[in-house]
Formats: C-alpha cells, structure tokens, sequence
C-alpha cells in the first residue's frame, strides 16, 4: 500500500496550505495562552 511518488508531489500545494494553516494556529494558540497567563498572575495574584 506504498503511495505513489506523483499523489505526493500532486498534492503538494494541499499540504503545504494545511501546514501553513496548523502552523499558523499553534503560533496565535501560544500567544494566547502567554497572554491569558500574564493576565491571570496580574489579576489573580
């Protein structure tokens, strides 16, 4: 069941996007984690 070297290569806008994407979302999901932390040890503390 070994893909063939063309459904790689044909698809590999599709993955590069969805890399892009996931990337993209990990980066603003961190930031937003660091931010509610700071507020929390400003308010909360």
């Amino acid at each position: 069941m070994a893909a063939s070297n063309g459904s790689t290569d044909s698809n590999y806008p599709e993955y590069k996007s969805n890399y892009e994407w996931f990337i993209g979302m990990l980066k603003w999901s961190t930031i937003g984690v660091v931010v509610l932390l700071i507020l929390m040890a400003i308010f909360l503390v």
